[in-house]
């Protein structure tokens, strides 16, 4: 009686165990927000638990039993474990009762196992069956590592293609390492617009001094052409070396600008991407520099001019001439300078190279830029003349001279230059005497204005009265008037 008892209580203490086990562990699962590592390991080490308590409690059954009741359980658990992970967009509790229906198979199966080998230590009749089994079971997982091996031999060489292919299509390992977004961002930073009365381009800078390579054509008819900068400041550039036949030009400013990093255009080839940057329609749209993006179509040689091109399938829009053309990594490998629709042509980099050379050589190196000259005193018309010009180049204390003490009437130069703060460019697009006044001067003047971000245009006409004083012309007295939309005729007549 006493053992009935006994093994009684151990029963129930092994069943009180298992069962609160299990219990809590589900509860834990369920409600915690644990990290899906522990999540799996905690599972793992109760299927482990369970296994052996199973195995302690019916280690003494015949093997056969316990075979026939594991091949039945896992074939109902797992024909309802399919059932729920084929569900469609499964909830959280399907995907809980399949995390269960999970942990019972892995639980049963350790436990088969474990009572195998049992049978296998305690009979030596079972050594046979337990060594065919292994046998089979090793030899089922060889082929499967091994077909698994030949299936990622496969895909290896198969991502290697593609990476080849695709390393083809970008030029090469080198560019598919770099980023777009922080190659636009980057040479962004080296592009600036080119301002001047006449034209309106684009530039880049070349190096840490200050030296802005741009066409010969943006500056052409500007004897001092404006420098605006990414952060809306302007600045005076000075024409260091220009060449008109090869359409180059080299400026300087004071101001430190990041210099673009040269590559070597030889390197590049057809179909490779490439980026145009510049400012298209000059001041008309403010903001950023534009970025094109296309791929390099051919080379081309121009033999009387002794240059390279290179030709791109992107529009080269006017005001992006002067601007960088590089590869996707930001290497500067060309000058944009002409284009038409769907087609720009760019000066490359290594011939820019030889042609600055020859500028840097020679004994004449601003022979085509055109060269202003002030004869303030030579007649009235000479003396706006002079007053605008100097404006123009910005030396703003010679055109403040020639003003007179009835215009200024007291005020100071500080009081007065403030006014062109923000003055980018004063051109005179018509000035004459007056023919049937002596003295009076008939002029029309376009100017440009910085507003922020955005370039103002504003055309003016009328007339400057010109009187003698203390034996030198002085501006007397104006009368200048904004015209506002002009129509094409008001520049002509």
């Amino acid at each position: 009686m006493i053992k009935k008892i006994n093994a009684r209580a151990r029963g129930w203490s092994f069943k009180k165990l298992l069962i609160l086990s299990d219990f809590f562990y589900l509860l834990f699962i369920y409600f915690a927000k644990i990290p899906e590592k522990l999540f799996y390991l905690s599972g793992l080490v109760i299927a482990i638990f369970n296994s052996a308590l199973i195995f302690q409690k019916y280690k003494k059954t015949r093997l056969g039993e316990i075979l026939l009741n594991f091949l039945i359980a896992n074939v109902v658990i797992w024909f309802i474990l399919i059932n729920l992970v084929f569900t469609e967009n499964p909830s959280r509790i399907p995907n809980f009762f399949a995390y269960i229906l999970t942990l019972l198979s892995l639980t049963s199966l350790i436990a088969f196992i474990l009572l195998l080998v049992n049978k296998v230590i305690e009979t030596k009749r079972f050594q046979l069956i337990f060594n065919i089994f292994v046998t089979i079971f090793m030899s089922v997982v060889s082929i499967i590592l091994y077909q698994a091996n030949v299936v990622n031999k496969q895909l290896v060489q198969t991502s290697l293609n593609r990476l080849q292919l695709l390393e083809s299509r970008l030029g090469g390992e080198k560019n598919l390492k770099c980023r777009e977004s922080e190659t636009v961002k980057k040479v962004r930073k080296s592009v600036v617009r080119i301002i001047g009365g006449e034209a309106e381009g684009s530039g880049f800078t070349v190096s840490d001094d200050g030296f802005i390579l741009t066409n010969f054509h943006v500056i052409e008819f500007e004897p001092a052409p404006r420098v605006m900068f990414a952060d809306n400041s302007f600045e005076l550039g000075q024409i260091i070396y220009g060449d008109k036949n090869a359409d180059l030009a080299i400026l300087k400013v004071v101001k430190k600008v990041p210099a673009i990093d040269w590559g070597n255009s030889d390197e590049v080839e057809p179909a490779e991407e490439i980026f145009s940057f510049g400012f298209p329609f000059g001041g008309s749209l403010g903001g950023e520099a534009t970025v094109k993006k296309g791929y390099l179509s051919a080379k081309r040689i121009i033999k009387d001019q002794g240059l390279e091109f290179m030709q791109t399938d992107s529009t080269i829009n006017p005001g992006m001439s002067g601007g960088p053309m590089t590869t996707v990594c930001g290497k500067f490998i060309g000058i944009n300078t002409l284009g038409t629709t769907g087609m720009g042509m760019a000066i490359s980099s290594n011939s820019f190279k030889s042609k600055y050379l020859e500028m840097k050589a020679s004994d004449e190196p601003l022979k085509d830029i055109i060269k202003v000259e002030f004869k303030s005193d030579e007649s009235p018309v000479e003396a706006v003349k002079a007053f605008y010009n100097y404006i123009k180049i910005r030396k703003l204390e010679k055109a403040y001279e020639l003003l007179s003490d009835n215009f200024l009437r007291g005020g100071s130069f500080e009081n007065w230059k403030k006014g062109y703060q923000p003055n980018l460019d004063t051109t005179v697009l018509k000035i004459e005497e007056d023919p049937e006044k002596a003295n009076k001067v008939n002029i029309k003047l376009a100017t440009k204005d910085l507003a922020d971000d955005q370039i103002v245009y504003k055309y003016f006409e009328g007339w400057w009265e010109v009187k003698e004083i203390g034996g030198q012309l002085k501006l007397w007295w104006p009368n200048i008037r904004e015209v506002a939309d002009p129509s094409w005729l008001w520049f002509y007549e």
